[in-house]
């Protein structure tokens, strides 16, 4: 075989190279419009059933409205009821500035000032003036008719609370429980501080 045959036909090869290679890039490039077609008819197909309200999404879960929490507001609110908390914590700790002290010491400073008004009856008042100038002036000695007690009194929103013994709880103003000294309250007094440790308790004199 001659050099020019031989040349002649390893040219005739690479171009039968070159055309199988061609042919196998087409059928590549036809297989990937073949599955861009069937891709795009599968989204015209979806987007028609949407369009018709047939088609119902089967990722979305059902949400219950009545589980669901405002989580700001209620951290917020935590928040403040701890604020609270410890204000109320730092005022009862505090002496004598406290507006419960201050409530304490002018319900005091009330029941002294009515305890030094004169008793007077009103029946008697005319017979006491008209006798007073015909018989001499007597030396009279005042006594109290009981002894004074001491109560352990609660002030919560601007209402007056008294322990009592025998309820074991606390009653209204005027209703609880009287000791005989004040070494009888203030060891009731440790004891309800320890059980109401936040609670503004205070021994007064009635």
């Amino acid at each position: 075989m001659s050099a020019k045959t031989a040349n002649f036909f390893e040219e005739l090869k690479q171009r039968l190279n070159r055309v199988e290679a061609e042919q196998h890039r087409q059928r590549s490039e036809l297989t990937q419009l073949s599955d861009l077609e069937q891709e795009v008819m599968r989204l015209e197909n979806r987007l028609q059933e949407i369009q018709s309200g047939d088609h119902e999404p089967s990722n979305i879960q059902p949400v219950d409205f009545n589980q669901m929490r405002d989580l700001k507001e209620i951290n917020r609110l935590e928040r403040e009821l701890k604020g609270i908390k410890v204000t109320s914590v730092n005022v009862s700790k505090e002496s004598g500035n406290s507006e419960d002290d201050r409530y304490f010491d002018e319900i005091e400073k009330l029941r002294l000032e009515l305890g030094s008004l004169p008793q007077k009856n009103p029946a008697k008042s005319t017979a006491t003036s008209e006798n007073k100038a015909a018989t001499p002036a007597k030396k009279t000695t005042t006594t109290t008719a009981t002894a004074p007690r001491f109560v352990i009194c609660w002030v919560a929103e601007g209402t007056v609370s008294e322990w009592s013994e025998a309820a074991k709880s606390w009653q209204k103003q005027g209703q609880g429980h009287g000791y005989e000294t004040a070494d009888q309250a203030r060891t009731s007094l440790a004891r309800l501080k320890r059980q109401w440790p936040n609670y503004v308790l205070k021994v007064i004199k009635r």
